[in-house]
């Protein structure tokens, strides 16, 4: 039988500066589903897609409804989970000052993990002793609260009671890389894999220590590992790349140069504050969300219109961005012939 816990913890194997911005007071979102769904039994979290931290957890009303206060505007990954922490669906969202109300709709396929994984022989054999999945929760909180060394200390008595609980090691080498105990971590995700088999977690932490440990083409490799396990499952990175290169393909035949990498989150830097705001606000009634992103948050004289492309945009969607953006900011800025990207 599989055993659920909580959802595990993972870095991403990107380094960014993720700066603080302005916050929205509410954030309202609606679950719904085309088959009747106990929705009060849900959770909802949010996550910042650049340090997978989690921002947020609030509860489902019995309507479906939520909440969340104190937003910061940025980009994230909504996750609904059950009681249990089985994710149950989770999707990129853009917060921003003129967003419209959440909707979440749920998959017909019901409750279960959006990307089910595989369960080892060792771990179906020795599943973990309830004082270890206890001690797996205590950290948790640990974790949440910023009490990382405490969190450390709760998972290695978790392990030490059931040295073969994969998520326990998983958390671990988390815990250990906050606090840059990089050879330890780097030791907790190969033994995690070597319990549950290889997966994106593990490697993209994995990847992250041996980067930091100057292991270059170690790193290089694992992250390529957890890139191919995540397109033999989805294909959402394909998908991710591709449209990443059409922005950026159809930001070049508007005239403006492009830059070299395949980075979904593209920037365009206008320098003027003004021009980024009035550009954001002309493309935002066409249906093209351009965030404007403006001093203190970037350096004086580098204000930029961020658009991100996602794996969920159609070639389409992209290029109507592109030229719409094209058309604004040459509409009401003529100044700006050359937009650097």
């Amino acid at each position: 039988m599989k055993h659920s816990y909580a959802r595990s913890l993972s870095l991403l194997a990107f380094l960014a500066i993720h700066l603080p911005a302005a916050e929205l007071s509410i954030v309202r979102g609606q679950i719904q589903s085309v088959k009747p769904q106990p929705f009060h039994s849900f959770l909802v979290s949010m996550e910042d897609v650049i340090s997978h931290t989690r921002i947020s957890r609030v509860d489902v009303r019995f309507d479906g409804g939520f909440e969340f206060r104190g937003v910061p505007i940025g980009e994230y990954t909504l996750i609904v989970t059950d009681l249990h922490g089985d994710i149950v669906h989770q999707q990129f969202i853009s917060i921003h000052e003129h967003m419209d109300e959440l909707v979440v709709m749920l998959p017909d396929s019901g409750r279960g993990r959006s990307l089910p994984g595989k369960v080892s022989v060792t771990q179906l054999m020795h599943p973990p002793d309830k004082k270890a999945v206890q001690a797996f929760r205590v950290a948790l909180r640990y974790s949440e609260s910023g009490d990382y060394d405490q969190a450390i200390a709760s998972l290695e008595r978790a392990v030490s009671i059931t040295p073969d609980f994969a998520e326990a090691h998983t958390n671990l080498a988390v815990q250990y890389i906050r606090r840059n105990r990089l050879e330890q971590a780097a030791a907790e995700a190969r033994r995690a894999m070597e319990i549950g088999g290889p997966d994106a977690i593990n490697l993209c932490n994995l990847a992250f220590v041996q980067f930091q440990l100057r292991h270059y083409g170690d790193a290089k490799a694992s992250a390529l590992a957890a890139l191919r396990l995540m397109h033999d499952r989805t294909g959402i990175v394909e998908r991710l790349w591709a449209n990443a290169r059409t922005l950026r393909t159809e930001l070049g035949r508007q005239g403006w140069p492009i830059g070299v990498t395949d980075m979904p989150i593209v920037p365009v830097v206008l320098g003027d504050p003004r021009a980024a705001t009035d550009v954001c606000e002309q493309v935002l009634g066409e249906g093209v969300f351009a965030q404007a992103i403006r001093p203190p948050t970037v350096p004086p004289g580098t204000s930029r219109l961020r658009l991100v492309a996602t794996a969920g945009h159609s070639s389409q969607d992209l290029t109507h961005a592109a030229r719409t953006v094209a058309a604004a900011a040459r509409d009401l800025h003529p100044g700006y012939n050359r937009i650097q990207v």
